[in-house]
């Protein structure tokens, strides 16, 4: 309140998708044994092995040296450095506070796509004709209203649409729009919050649209946050917990796991997994 507060940050992040598309012709599992052929079916939980023959062996298996699978990767690196501006403007009806940053962004973009058939994998991994590297900036903005411990707020991120280039073409880091609510009472903070629009990822085909809450607990020297999101869009994850602690207003630890495990190894893992370590400066 008053003249109102000058902030500087740098923000990392890596995001990757992969994508290993089957040849739709060929999409049955025949196998060649000197010059025998059997198709593998697979039943619940039980393998069947029938007689086949090289007209479909060449016409629909996978094994096929015809066959053109296609494996596609693509990785995005930001590496974000936001100058931000706030106020805040008291009155008896509450308090408004603005806030807006100017943000640079290096991005740095992999993106591959290779063709291979199984029965001879070759894979080539051309990191330097398929690296792009961009510069360029992005615009934030923000708005906190609140009155009586409740508030609610609305926060726009890269609202210009920074393009960043790509081997294959440019990439538009759309803007995205979120709100929420919170209630203070006591130690504890209510919070919820929702997605306005669906987010763009790196699949084509996918976007994201996240919904959550939770509450945290202030106690003084240490802050400890608990809650779940999930994505109303159709997704693998379902819901996912979140969890978090901040020590001294400086350090900060945080965790979102899904409930939902897959087996790895001799390993239950969660299909989801995100922890993250971060700190600030207050002066």
């Amino acid at each position: 309140v008053g003249i109102g507060s000058l902030g500087i940050g740098m923000l990392a992040n890596a995001n990757g998708f992969y994508n290993l598309k089957m040849d739709k012709q060929y999409n049955k599992l025949i196998i060649q044994n000197e010059s025998d052929y059997y198709e593998v079916s697979i039943n619940n939980n039980s393998i069947s092995l029938a007689p086949s023959d090289k007209s479909n062996y060449d016409s629909s298996s996978i094994l096929n040296s015809n066959a053109k699978h296609n494996l596609n990767i693509d990785t995005l690196i930001l590496i974000e450095v936001p100058i931000a501006y706030g106020i805040g403007i008291s009155s008896f009806f509450g308090d408004l506070y603005l806030g807006a940053s100017a943000k640079y962004i290096n991005a740095t973009s992999i993106f591959q796509n290779q063709t291979f058939s199984l029965d001879n994998i070759k894979l080539n991994f051309n990191l330097k004709n398929h690296t792009k590297q961009t510069n360029t900036f992005g615009i934030d903005i923000g708005a906190l209203y609140k009155i009586s411990g409740f508030s609610v707020g609305v926060v726009g991120k890269n609202i210009n649409t920074p393009k960043v280039d790509t081997s294959i073409g440019k990439f538009n880091l759309d803007k995205q729009l979120r709100a929420g609510i919170g209630l203070e009472f006591w130690r504890f903070t209510i919070l919820a919050d929702i997605d306005i629009i669906p987010n763009t990822t790196l699949d084509p085909n996918k976007k994201n649209q996240m919904t959550g809450g939770g509450v945290i607990f202030d106690a003084t020297y240490v802050d400890f946050r608990f809650g779940a999101m999930a994505d109303i869009k159709p997704n693998p994850y379902g819901i996912i917990l979140t969890g978090g602690m901040n020590i001294f207003n400086f350090l900060d630890f945080s965790i979102q796991s899904s409930l939902k495990l897959k087996q790895i190894n001799k390993y239950k893992m969660p299909n989801y997994l995100d922890i993250r370590v971060g700190g600030r400066f207050l002066f």
